[in-house]
């Protein structure tokens, strides 16, 4: 993103910049094109596909792309749209477009939506593009043997768990892309201790990530309704230590974060849900809302580099341009 702040006035002893804001947004490289290259074998989803799982297993092969632009995918309950399978897709699956939602109702008890995926890889190198996630639990998973994962200029409507799990604490990219999340943007956390992300990286770039508040949302019984988690759902700011593996180098930079309200759960430790992760990397940061105490603001104020207070006329000015 061709994205610079630029102050107005300072705030804390200048470590914020108020009133930032956004200039025209150009994404990032356009991986895209490799998907489709024609040299790539690509199968082509048909109307047919869009009442099952899709791509069918035998038509998982390494290196192959799935088009599923113009299609959409409605399916009820738990069912797991898209899911790319270790053994039999080998590397480098490229799932381009396509629309994937569920039938449940906005008030479905976060119980269910947990239970929801509406992707899944097991495979190295997987790269989601163009593709629209509404209204699902979480809206990618990527699983232990995911390695190297991308996704690019995703729109993600609602998922009312986490919006991109990576509890298997590989490397990733999520660019170019907007996120509407319940539980989490991200999340890096698995209860096998020895999961281990040391040498592994998560970039973010040039997102836009707003934490919404769902119904019947995250242990009602202790939170009430109508909350929502935090961005980052790292296992280092997990309890008891050292029990939910070790999370990969958090990279974040060019990017929105939109917090209308504080966040009921996502960390247990010093920072807070809405903190950033002790560690990241973070540089040319918009915030936007009253969702972040002194200690979670604190976490971004002493981690980023060009860190910015941005309004949600900006926010929405952002918003147009995608």
């Amino acid at each position: 993103m061709n994205r610079r702040a630029k102050a107005a006035g300072l705030v804390g002893g200048g470590a914020i910049v108020a009133a930032a804001v956004v200039g025209p947004c150009t994404p990032p490289g356009s991986p895209r094109q490799a998907c489709l290259d024609p040299a790539r074998s690509t199968v082509v989803a048909t109307v047919a596909d869009e009442s099952t799982r899709w791509p069918h297993a035998d038509q998982q092969t390494p290196g192959r792309t799935f088009d599923a632009r113009g299609r959409t995918w409605a399916l009820p309950g738990t069912t797991n749209v898209v899911k790319f399978y270790r053994a039999r897709t080998g590397t480098d699956a490229c799932l381009v477009g396509g629309t994937f939602t569920t039938t449940l109702p906005p008030d479905t008890p976060w119980e269910t939506w947990h239970e929801n995926t509406a992707l899944v890889s097991q495979q190295t190198g997987t790269r989601v593009e163009g593709s629209t996630f509404a209204q699902v639990g979480d809206a990618m998973s990527f699983y232990h043997d995911a390695v190297d994962w991308e996704v690019r200029d995703v729109k993600v409507d609602m998922a009312y768990d986490d919006c991109i799990e990576n509890d298997g604490m590989n490397s990733g990219v999520i660019s170019g892309s907007v996120f509407s999340c319940g539980s989490a943007f991200v999340s890096a956390t698995t209860p096998n201790a020895e999961r281990d992300g040391t040498g592994e990286t998560v970039v973010i770039e040039d997102v836009m990530v707003q934490m919404v508040p769902f119904r019947n949302s995250y242990n009602v019984d202790r939170w009430g309704h109508d909350q929502h988690g935090g961005f980052f759902k790292w296992a280092d700011r997990l309890s008891p230590p050292g029990s939910w593996g070790i999370p990969p180098l958090l990279v974040v930079r060019d990017s929105m974060f939109r917090s209308d309200t504080p966040a009921a759960w996502g960390a247990e430790v010093a920072g807070g849900p809405n903190g950033l992760p002790a560690g990241t990397v973070c540089e040319r940061v918009t915030l936007v809302g009253d969702g972040w105490d002194a200690a979670e603001m604190a976490s971004w104020v002493s981690q980023c580099d060009d860190l910015t207070i941005g309004t949600e006329a900006d926010w929405d000015r952002e918003k147009a341009q995608r």
